[in-house]
């Protein structure tokens, strides 16, 4: 028996989630401010490499948490998307995307080569799409490409890119329904379900059979529109059917139903009935879209929750026509809308509720400037404000009541710009201002008035009160800018000034007193703008100094660990760490990983957790890590700036800090850190700044996302790598590193950058590798890389080289062998002169010889003879001086002869006697001979 249920807002719990200080669903919205091409938003998806597509009604989107690239027909490119009008995407398993565009047909997307392969209905052609109108497309398990339009039900043939037709033959035959196909889900038993203008139908694939669905209960026309809009199959295999009559859970194992409609007498029901989109998200919710708002279903209890724009609230849904609705993969929803663009709603970005003031509003805070928060005895919240007076905040009911200074009316608080708060034993409360401090006793609503006078030593000493603290033994103590330190007596109803005196070291150590901390073991500390820290001594009533810090530099804040520590916060010098015991102190600062080097205030949480308010945000420091984990407006923050004294506490465990844009409230155990590791991607690729396209002609043969190679020539040695971290979630806060494999000696820390830049690079082999975070420092360390080859010159290529070296090896054995053979030939000519000079001086030789043989023989001879016969004749006649003459001349003779046969000893090489000669003796006869001739 089929069985249906209306439930309206008086049948379940309704809850409206609007932006309403701090507990609200807050949206960013992303328009054609942004870069979007068209504000008209019809479908989401995600695509295998994480990118964003969103298709509007004047382009195809793609976004990657930072820019918005669009796609658009060009009528002189076929290669481009076949029309701009998208009404539906879907990723096949081979990662392509097919676009069903409004008229133009499909346009298949290559992600590798950024272009469209498109398909259009021909008339006349069975084979081609039945119509050019594509509302829906899907894969079957099978791996069949399945295409809803409005003549019908298109199955793709992949092997012919063809298409058969499963449509109705005639309209008015129930058995063949199918007309406008809105929708098509493949459910678990391998069916296809199909929405359309006449109703819903079950395809069966193998068969090519629809059955078709009566959704009409008792045979009333009225009861559930016919047409259906949109639909979903979760995984219990329950149909979600979007109608203009509202949303139709649907059993088809039993027939059940259950309807969820708007009750137009209350206000906080469903946001319309005319349901255009519907989505399941990770945490099973099941989100659905209409024509006049956004609704969430908690499908476990039932609980739905409205979305709607609130013109008074910024941070709301900009356009309640929803015809797109989808959850990336780090569970941020996307939301499309009529004429708003894109929305986006982060359920894990907003970290940290933030109240404040805006116009016009209701139940909120009334000045945006907090200094001082702090929690009296009944559990209300008091907010100091600069200007507002003192904001009572209960956090039970999320209200506010305000204290505020009303003219000429003593029983008021004197000021409206607070400095501090604090509460005695007795419930009143202590407010300070710019010209001393009020007691308010709330049981019988009266002000007591006190400020500075200077005759009298017992009334109040300070003129502006900026910190109050209670101690442990119940004493109200107040600081103040240039007064020095009071205490109250509530028996004696006076107050006990504490001043600075030079010539008294026990005394405070300035007057100007910057914070008041009394700790958990009873002690009271007091920090001063003049860098020192006193302890009050209860006993001697003395002040006992435990710095000064460096440079006299102001103290904030002073928190006091269990472990004996003192945390100090300081503006400029970040947070100090004092140990009681060994009385050093160390410095962390933002080279540590502090946001600021200006610390406002410093809370504890259970796990000892210090978080810290800056002027950059909040830092959670870990003691024992020694780590820091910023956090900024971005992640819900009130604003970057917090202020001093604006951070507390309370008995529960929440942690309030107030700045200059209202305050945060949270546990400090709630704050998640963004788990999800994001993919990291090459997006373009640059040479000497100019983007480099994809082509056969390119070094790019594919989208750089999808290589992992790139060949360069030796003057494209400068280039540029833009990368991204698909991380959607606060993009503005992921992280990068990034190196260059051949270049960079080291890792380079980017930053937020997202473009690497190199320049004049050698020729040679590198690889680029890129990782990132997500916005909570969460790293993906595997990144993303790629090899890049810069080709040298040919003159420096290994061939060309070996080739140099084979030519110069050549040329040498070439000169080297032709110089050997000139010298070859020059030695057989010298060889032919030597023997034929040889020859000749053979033959001058013989002549001398035979000269020398004739003087030897032919004249030595003789001369020898007649030498021998001349001796006799002296011998016998030694008187005749002519005889001596004559045989004189013979042996000169002789001699000569004798000289002339050594001569040619020398030149054969023979060695002979050497001998004295007297020239003069030699010269002085042959004068004599002549002289006695010439007589």
């Amino acid at each position: 028996m089929t069985k249906i249920k209306y439930l309206t807002s008086s049948l379940i719990i309704l809850s409206v989630l609007s932006a309403d200080n701090g507990l609200s669903a807050e949206f960013e919205h992303i328009t054609i401010k942004d870069g979007l091409s068209q504000s008209t938003v019809n479908c989401i998806i995600q695509d295998s490499n994480g990118f964003l597509w969103i298709g509007t009604q004047d382009g195809l989107n793609r976004y990657d948490g930072y820019n918005i690239k669009i796609f658009r027909h060009d009528p002189a490119d076929s290669t481009t998307i076949s029309a701009n009008y998208v009404n539906t995407i879907f990723e096949d398993s081979q990662g392509r995307l097919w676009i069903g565009t409004e008229g133009a047909g499909i346009a298949v997307y290559d992600p590798g080569l950024e272009r469209f392969t498109n398909f259009r209905y021909t008339p006349g052609d069975s084979t081609s799409l039945s119509d050019n109108y594509i509302y829906s497309i899907i894969e079957s398990a099978d791996g069949t490409i399945w295409i809803g339009s409005s003549e019908g039900l298109n199955k793709f043939i992949h092997n012919t890119n063809q298409f058969e037709h499963y449509a109705r033959s005639n309209r008015d035959s129930i058995d063949s329904w199918i007309y406008y196909i809105f929708k098509i889900a493949e459910s678990a038993d391998g069916f296809l379900w199909i929405c359309t203008y006449d109703g819903l139908s079950r395809f069966d694939p193998e068969l090519g059979q629809f059955t078709n669905y009566n959704l009409n209960i008792n045979n009333n026309i009225d009861s559930i529109d016919t047409e259906i809009n949109t639909f979903m199959v979760d995984d219990s295999g329950i149909l979600w059917l979007g109608t203009n009559s509202g949303l139709v859970k649907l059993d088809t194992k039993t027939g059940d139903r259950i309807i969820y409609q708007q009750d137009l007498p209350h206000t906080e029901s469903t946001a319309g009935n005319g349901i255009i989109s519907i989505f399941e998200d990770n945490a099973n919710n099941l989100w659905f879209g209409s024509y006049n708002g956004l609704n969430r279903l908690d499908i476990g209890n039932g609980t739905i929750t409205r979305l709607v724009n609130d013109p008074e609230h910024p941070n709301t849904i900009n356009d309640n026509y929803i015809p797109a609705i989808y959850q990336d993969n780090a569970g941020v929803i996307w939301v499309g809308t009529g004429s708003g663009g894109l929305n986006k709603y982060d359920p894990g970005k907003r970290k940290f509720p933030h109240h404040f003031y805006f116009p016009n509003g209701s139940n909120q805070l009334n000045n945006n400037s907090i200094y001082d928060i702090f929690e009296d005895n009944s559990g209300a919240i008091l907010i100091g404000t600069d200007g507002g007076g003192v904001n009572k905040y209960d956090p039970a009911n999320n209200s506010f009541t305000y204290m505020m200074n009303i003219p000429d009316n003593n029983n008021s608080i004197a000021s409206n710009s607070i400095g501090a708060i604090g509460e005695d034993l007795n419930g009143n409360l202590w407010i300070g201002f710019g010209e001393g401090v009020d007691l308010y006793n709330p049981q019988l609503d009266e002000f007591r008035h006190f400020k500075m006078v200077e005759t009298d030593s017992s009334t109040f000493g300070l003129d502006g009160v900026f910190s109050i603290c209670r101690d442990s033994a119940g004493t109200m103590w107040f600081g103040s800018y240039g007064g020095g330190l009071s205490k109250y007596d509530p028996i004696k109803d006076t107050f006990y000034n504490y001043t600075y005196s030079p010539s008294d070291t026990n005394s405070i150590s300035g007057d100007y007193i910057s914070t008041i901390y009394c700790d958990n073991s009873g002690e009271l500390w007091i920090g001063t703008s003049g860098g020192e820290i006193n302890r009050f001594d209860y006993e001697s009533e003395h002040f006992i100094r435990y710095l000064p810090l460096d440079n006299q530099i102001d103290i904030y804040t002073i928190h006091n660990d269990a472990r004996g520590k003192l945390w100090i916060g300081t503006h400029g010098y970040g947070l100090v760490q004092y140990d009681l015991e060994s009385k050093k102190k160390k410095y962390f600062t933002t080279n540590d990983g502090l946001a600021s080097n200006v610390v406002y205030g410093i809370l504890a949480d259970a796990e000892d957790n210090l978080w810290l308010s800056t002027n950059s945000g909040l830092s959670k420091f870990d003691p024992d890590k020694l780590s820091f984990h910023n956090f900024d407006y971005r992640d819900g923050l009130q604003s970057n700036e917090f202020n001093q004294g604006a951070a507390y506490k309370t008995k529960s465990g929440v942690m309030y800090f107030g700045g200059i844009n209202g305050f945060n409230a949270f546990r400090p155990s709630e704050i998640n850190i963004n788990p999800f590791v994001p993919k990291i991607v090459l997006t373009d690729f640059y040479i000497f700044n100019e983007r480099v396209k994809p082509g056969s002609d390119s070094p790019l043969p594919h989208v750089i996302t999808n290589l992992d190679k790139i060949d360069l020539t030796y003057q494209q040695n400068a280039f540029s790598i833009h990368y991204s971290a698909l991380n959607f979630s606060i993009p503005e806060k992921n992280k990068y590193r990034y190196i260059l494999v051949g270049y960079d000696k080291d890792w380079v820390n980017a930053g937020n950058s997202r473009v690497a830049k190199y320049m004049n690079l050698h020729p040679g082999a590198y690889t680029f590798q890129v990782t990132g975070s997500n916005n909570d420092g969460i790293w993906n360390d595997t990144g993303a890389r790629i090899n890049i080859f810069i080709k040298p010159p040919f003159w420096q290529t290994a061939l060309f080289r070996v080739f140099g070296l084979l030519l110069v090896f050549s040329s040498l054995f070439y000169i080297i062998s032709r110089r050997l053979t000139n010298i070859r030939r020059r030695n057989q000519r010298l060889e032919q002169i030597v023997l034929q000079r040889t020859n000749e001086l053979k033959k001058s030789n013989d002549l001398k010889n035979l000269l020398l043989d004739i003087i030897t023989h032919d004249l030595r001879n003789p001369i020898g003879t007649a030498q021998g016969f001349a001796e006799m004749i002296v011998h016998a006649h030694s008187d005749i001086e002519e005889l001596l003459y004559m045989k004189d001349s013979i042996d000169q003779s002789l001699h000569i002869i004798t000289n002339v046969t050594n001569l040619a000893k020398i030149e054969v090489g023979d060695q002979i006697e050497l001998t004295n000669l007297d020239v003069s003796l030699m010269v002085h006869e042959v004068l004599s001979r002549f002289k006695r001739t010439l007589q």
